[in-house]
């Protein structure tokens, strides 16, 4: 059975780190973006099963 991913977006590091931490522990597999483009081609390219969004990034919100 495939691990389910988790996109996590967010252009805070630490928030990333601990977001990673948390998915690891509950048996996701995390994976991370700093920015909207970013999250863009990770998600085209990994196709993540859930998207953990901040809404305020400095280049494209999450909410776009």
């Amino acid at each position: 059975m495939a691990t389910e991913r988790i996109l996590i977006v967010d252009d805070e590091k630490l928030v990333r780190w601990s977001l990673q931490q948390k998915c690891q522990e509950w048996g996701y597999e995390p994976l991370e973006a700093a920015t909207g483009e970013e999250a863009l081609r990770v998600a085209r390219s990994e196709t993540p099963d859930l998207a953990l969004l901040d809404v305020r990034l400095p280049d494209v919100g999450g909410l776009e």
